[in-house]
């Protein structure tokens, strides 16, 4: 650990990111590189089971694929490609731990809101086993792919493509000519979603507007450096877009989790009761889940249009 490799350089450099009349593949390797190492180094504390870890490769491995899908116009499509199947893969394995983390901490706490405390231990011992079993297999699942060879050949093309990535000829332009076009798709993707969004429609529909949140935030993050506070702020809206839609598919997932656990033959009567007012409870929330997004939206309207997407 002490050896002369400390004096060398690291693997994937920190760069600077340029201003907005630099290259944009100075922005497009900068962003890369920041990714890669944040991966790099969450990867370590996966391994370590260190708190949030799970999460942070997760988002790292997100982040990568979104910024392989904003850049597509400026990067050979073929590498890029096979990166985001890979990046696909890594971020379902991580996903079982991360999602199933976040259900027994949600149910739970939300098993607290109903109104008899009898109700809430009968909720809360229906739901921990299931969830506690299968967050063991998926714990065992992740850290098996994560020392796999598939997973370091990901590793090394990663920090192959941070290093020199597959750019094409138009990537040597500057960041505000090609890269705020991009980001504004993604955003233009993204408002005619939201456009198309029905408070009392079905769930799917608001889990890919969020989705399409989700690359849209990434993007603006990804040019924030290059581009000021207008777009500081147009990122920070949209975080707390992805924060409401977030939750908002909690909620739908939770009550998938309720109906499942409720349909166990060994359920009992006053179990499927205790269990169907926690599904009540998560329903009303999708719902002001939904109020709440109607709420911070026009806010992000007014960001995007003042960062010059919209």
């Amino acid at each position: 650990a002490l050896g002369p490799r400390t004096a060398e350089p690291p693997d994937v450099p920190s760069l600077p990111l340029p201003g907005p009349t630099g290259l944009a593949v100075d922005a497009i390797r900068a962003v890369l590189a920041q990714h890669v190492r944040h991966l790099l180094m969450a990867d370590v504390s996966v391994r370590r089971d260190l708190p949030d870890s799970v999460h942070q490769m997760r988002v790292s491995a997100r982040r990568l694929r979104s910024a392989f899908s904003t850049f597509a116009p400026l990067l050979d499509a073929e590498v890029t490609a096979t990166l985001k199947e890979e990046l696909k893969w890594l971020a379902s394995e991580l996903g079982a731990i991360r999602d199933t983390e976040v259900m027994i901490d949600r149910l739970d706490r939300h098993a607290g809101e109903l109104n008899d405390p009898a109700d809430t231990e009968r909720a809360r011992a229906a739901i921990d086993p299931l969830l506690n079993r299968r967050l063991a297999g998926a714990r065992s699942s992740a850290l098996a792919a994560l020392r796999s060879d598939r997973h370091q050949l990901l590793v090394d093309d990663l920090m192959t493509v941070a290093i020199e990535p597959p750019v094409t000829d138009a990537a040597f332009t500057s960041c505000d000519e090609v890269l705020l076009p991009l980001v504004a798709r993604t955003w233009r993707r993204l408002d005619r979603s939201i456009s198309a969004l029905d408070l009392y429609g079905e769930s799917v529909t608001w889990h890919l507007a969020r989705i399409k949140a989700k690359r849209a935030r990434y993007a603006a993050e990804s040019v924030a450096g290059i581009f000021g506070k207008r777009m500081v702020r147009m990122a920070d809206a949209l975080a707390d877009v992805t924060d409401l839609l977030g939750d908002h598919q909690d909620a739908h997932v939770a009550q998938g989790i309720i109906r499942e656990l409720a349909s166990h033959p060994e359920t009992d009567g006053l179990t499927g009761l205790a269990l169907g007012l926690l599904h009540e409870f998560e329903s009303d929330e999708e719902i002001l889940d939904r109020l709440r997004f109607m709420e911070v939206w026009p806010g992000a309207k007014k960001a995007a249009r003042k960062a010059g997407l919209g």
